[in-house]
């Protein structure tokens, strides 16, 4: 079972090892590259970006939403059924899985 982790400053909690919490606004994303999408440069100490209004800047999917808010936290576009089949095509097949 996976640890809970929570936030000292508000009531978030979450379980996904890779996920990143924002102590300036308190907001949980579900890895690290969505959580420095939403920071800026700017400011004595950086800001905080609202992730609804950033939105991808180059190639096919220029001026999509960057993330999406689903349970609890800032995530990526969900996988098209394609993009889940060949990422199922990928993994490798365990030999024992069949044995259980």
């Amino acid at each position: 079972m996976a640890d809970t982790i929570t936030c000292g400053g508000c009531t978030a909690t979450w379980t996904a090892p890779g996920a990143a919490h924002c102590s300036g606004c308190h907001r949980s994303f579900s890895g690290v590259g969505l959580f420095d999408a939403h920071r800026s440069q700017y400011g004595e100490r950086g800001a905080c970006l609202d992730p609804a209004t950033l939105t991808v800047k180059h190639g096919h999917r220029a001026g999509e939403p960057l993330m999406y808010y689903r349970a609890g936290m800032w995530r990526g576009p969900e996988s098209t059924d394609e993009q889940k089949a060949a990422l199922s095509a990928l993994r490798p097949v365990d030999d024992n899985e069949d044995a259980a």
